[in-house]
C-alpha cells in the first residue's frame, strides 16, 4: 500500500449539495432549495471513490466487482475495503501553494476593531469560568467573553475560516494579535448563486409547461477548491480526471497533489490548573461523540472532566446507497455535532488522550473512515469572571 495521497476537487461550474429534506417534483411547496456548504465528508468520499473506480475502468453504471470492493469497500459503509479518508478541507492557493483552511472554533469571537463596522477585524475567545454554576445538565463552567466583548457588534466567528497557522494561534490560547491575516471570511471563499430549472417530460425530454423550480447553487471563488486525503490505495491506482459531485448534474476536475498539505502544528504545552491540564479539543469535521460528551461531567476513561463546551446546532446527515436491490435509496438521518465545535477539558494525563480517545478521531469508528470526527488539540485558561454568573 502507498502512503497518504491528497486530492483536490475543482468545480467545473457551480455546485449543489442537498441536505436531508426532500427536493422532488412531487413535493408540493418545495419548489426551491439552497445548497449547503461545505459538503459533508461522506459526499466527498463518495465522489473520490467513484473517481478511483472510474480510473480502474468502471463504466459509471454497473455494480463494482470484487477487485474494486477489496480496495474501495462496498456501499456507504465501505464494507470490506481498507481506505481511510481525512477530513474534508477547503483549499486556497496562497503564497505559491495550496493551503488548507479550517472552520473557526466555536469559542472564537469577532468584531470590527473600531466598533463602528469599519476598519480591520479583531478576535477574542470565550474562556470557561473558574467557578462552576448549577444547570440542568450538571455543574457547568460557563464560557465567558473577555471584558469589553459584549454588545450586538460582537459575533461568533462561525463565518470565518483559518489557515493552519491561524488555527494553531487560536488553539494555543494566547495573544490573537495579527489573526486577521490568517482568517478569511466565507464571502471571499464562495457565494450563493440562484438558478432556475424546468421539469422535463420523461418520454420526450422536452419542457413541461409551468413546471419551474429554483435552486441556489454555490460558486467557489477563484483559487479555491475542496480537498481530502486518502490512505490505503495501491501504488498503481489513479483517479479519473473528472467525476460527478453533488446534485443537479454537477461535476468536478480531480487533481492529485504531489504531497499532502502540512498538518496542523502540535500544541507546545498545555496550561495547568492544579493537577490537571487544560485541553481544548476542537472538531475539524462533523462528529457523533458518545452521549456523555454532550454535557459537563467526568470522563473516567480519560482521567478528567468536561468543564464546558461550545457546540453548534445538531447537523442532520444522511446519505444515499447507490447499490442495486433492496438497499438502494436514502439513508436515515443521524445527528452530528458540526465542525468547529469545541470542548474544554481538564485532564490529569493529557498525553494519554490520543490513545484512549483515538489518535485522530472522536466518535463512531465507522464514521471515521469517511473523515468524520477528526480533531485538533489546544489549550486555554480559566477566567475569574465566573463570580458574575452566581449573582
Amino acid at each position: 500500500m502507498s502512503d497518504t495521497r491528497f486530492y483536490l476537487l475543482h468545480p467545473q461550474d457551480t455546485l449543489f449539495f442537498r441536505d436531508g429534506r426532500p427536493f422532488e417534483q412531487a413535493d408540493d411547496g418545495l419548489a426551491s432549495a439552497t445548497s449547503l456548504f461545505p459538503p459533508h465528508p461522506s459526499t466527498l468520499t463518495g465522489a473520490l471513490r467513484a473517481a478511483l473506480a472510474l480510473g480502474r475502468g468502471w463504466d459509471g453504471r454497473s455494480g463494482w466487482d470484487a477487485p474494486l470492493t477489496r480496495v474501495l469497500g462496498d456501499g456507504p459503509g465501505m464494507t470490506g475495503g481498507h481506505l481511510r479518508f481525512g477530513p474534508p478541507l477547503l483549499m486556497r492557493w496562497m503564497e505559491g501553494g495550496w493551503r488548507p483552511l479550517y472552520p473557526a472554533p466555536r469559542h472564537l469571537l469577532v468584531r470590527h476593531r473600531s466598533g463602528d463596522g469599519k476598519g480591520a477585524w479583531k478576535f477574542a475567545v470565550l474562556r470557561p469560568a473558574r467557578i462552576a454554576v448549577a444547570t440542568d445538565l450538571g455543574a457547568l463552567h460557563p464560557a465567558l467573553p473577555p471584558p469589553g466583548w459584549t454588545g450586538k457588534e460582537v459575533r461568533p466567528a462561525t463565518d470565518w475560516w483559518l489557515t493552519g497557522e491561524g488555527l494553531r494561534q487560536v488553539l494555543d490560547g494566547g495573544d490573537l494579535g495579527g489573526l486577521e491575516r490568517q482568517a478569511i471570511h466565507r464571502d471571499d471563499l464562495w457565494v450563493k448563486e440562484a438558478r432556475v430549472g424546468l421539469a422535463l417530460a420523461e418520454g420526450t425530454r422536452t419542457a413541461v409547461r409551468g413546471n419551474l423550480y429554483a435552486a441556489a447553487h454555490v460558486r467557489l471563488a477563484r483559487d479555491t477548491a475542496l480537498g481530502m486525503a486518502v490512505s490505503g490505495l495501491p501504488a498503481d491506482w489513479t483517479a479519473a480526471d473528472r467525476v460527478p459531485l453533488g446534485g443537479e448534474h454537477r461535476h468536478a476536475h480531480v487533481e492529485a497533489l504531489a504531497k499532502p498539505p502540512a498538518p496542523i502544528p502540535p500544541t507546545a504545552a498545555f496550561n495547568r490548573d492544579g493537577d490537571g491540564a487544560l485541553v481544548c479539543l476542537t472538531a475539524l469535521s462533523p462528529t457523533r461523540p458518545p452521549e456523555h460528551w454532550l454535557k459537563p461531567g467526568p470522563l473516567p476513561q480519560h482521567e478528567g472532566d468536561i468543564l464546558s463546551a461550545c457546540l453548534g446546532d445538531p447537523l442532520p446527515i444522511g446519505g444515499w446507497d447507490g447499490r442495486g436491490g433492496a438497499t438502494r435509496g436514502p439513508q436515515a438521518l443521524q445527528p452530528f455535532v458540526p465542525a468547529g465545535s469545541c470542548w474544554f477539558l481538564r485532564l490529569r494525563r493529557p498525553e494519554t488522550l490520543p490513545e484512549t480517545l483515538g489518535a485522530e478521531t472522536l466518535g463512531d469508528i465507522d464514521d471515521a473512515a469517511h473523515g468524520y470526527g477528526r480533531y485538533a488539540l489546544g489549550t486555554y485558561s480559566l477566567t475569574e469572571r465566573g463570580e458574575e454568573c452566581r449573582r
